[in-house]
């Protein structure tokens, strides 16, 4: 199969409150050249894309005054790099809340 064009859509929808919600999605599309992996333009077309949207978003949310866990992760109150699904506790006296 001879792949001559690749196509990404992403889309991320935040509530902002008082029954509004914001949607900000992007389409993106690539066509290969000879010797590029179909499967590595697809990742970075991808991620290009979510890049493009997270940083609209997050101008959106600061814009309104809108704390939303999938543009900005927070953590016990405090900004962080990973989602908090991604901590692990031994021990449950340990948990920060």
């Amino acid at each position: 199969m001879l792949i001559t064009h690749i196509s990404v859509d992403y889309n991320q929808k935040v509530n902002l409150g008082n029954f509004e919600s914001v949607s900000v999605s992007i389409n993106i599309h690539g066509k290969p050249e000879d010797d590029e992996d179909a499967d590595a333009c697809y990742e970075f077309l991808l991620n290009q894309a979510q890049q493009v949207v997270m940083s609209k978003l997050l101008e959106v949310t600061k814009a309104h005054n809108v704390t939303c866990p999938s543009v900005v992760k927070y953590f016990a109150g405090k900004e962080t790099d990973e989602f908090p699904s991604s901590y692990r506790f031994s021990d449950p006296s340990n948990l920060p809340f």
